[in-house]
């Protein structure tokens, strides 16, 4: 919980969050996760880079579900993301 109480924050959009990791055999995956990080209480864009790795071959991509319709994230290697709007690591 946050140090000044509880976090009044509510995930009102998901996003994709697509990853790339050269160890992994399957190729890309993607996970979805709301755009509140109630851990820290901070918008999850605000947060979402600190928990990705960023070494040679790391590589994550984050974009709106919404601007995705349709996206599965069961599929591997997972398809790109369309409308991207922030990445981090060797992409």
């Amino acid at each position: 919980m946050p140090e000044s109480g509880p976090c009044n924050l509510v995930p009102t959009r998901d996003l994709i969050i697509w990853q790339f990791w050269p160890w992994q055999h399957r190729g890309a995956f993607a996970g979805k996760v709301g755009d509140a990080d109630l851990v820290n209480c901070k918008p999850t864009l605000d947060t979402w880079r600190a928990g990705e790795p960023a070494g040679p071959g790391y590589c994550s991509k984050v974009a709106w579900a919404d601007d995705n319709p349709g996206y599965d994230m069961e599929v591997r290697p997972a398809p790109p993301l369309k409308k991207v709007i922030d990445q981090v690591g060797d992409c």
